[in-house]
């Protein structure tokens, strides 16, 4: 299966996507957010400059009815630097910070929970300092996010 096939096999998702002006090969330069993170020491799994690369600078606007949803429709942005601020890098680290392993931000979701992506690509949403678990991935936070079918979890930090 190739790395979109989830989203490709869901009809919706894939909709709301496209009208973003997101395709399957988009490949953007994500050099401005990582060249402030590494500046400030926040570090970037290799999953977050995947989903910045791809996803980077677009809005999804889900639509707000959706058969089965559980929960409202929020507009979900894909710009790390809205949503981080110089001094911050502690927080996103391993060591000492609220997520027990390296975190990036990537955006948003309805302009009040930063996403966030940790090691080994699972993508979180926060909000002060209260994190949740989105996906296990990007395709699986997308489809959560999008078709809203699916409650948030609650993230417990690794001892």
């Amino acid at each position: 299966m190739n790395k979109w096939g989830r989203i490709l096999d869901d009809p919706l998702v894939t909709s709301v996507l496209k009208a973003a002006g997101w395709t399957p090969e988009r490949s953007i330069n994500a050099s401005k957010w990582l060249n402030l993170f590494r500046k400030e020491g926040v570090p970037v799994p290799a999953e977050a400059v995947s989903v910045m690369e791809n996803l980077g600078g677009l809005r999804l606007r889900p639509p707000k009815t959706v058969d089965g949803s559980l929960f409202s429709a929020s507009d979900i942005t894909f710009d790390p630097h809205g949503y981080y601020f110089s001094g911050d890098a502690p927080y996103f680290r391993a060591e000492g910070g609220s997520f027990g392993v390296n975190a990036c931000p990537i955006g948003d979701w309805g302009g009040d929970e930063t996403l966030v992506v940790i090691e080994g690509g699972r993508i979180l949403a926060d909000v002060q300092a209260t994190a949740r678990i989105v996906g296990e991935d990007i395709e699986d936070a997308l489809i959560r996010m999008i078709r809203r079918d699916r409650l948030l979890m609650p993230y417990d930090p690794p001892a």
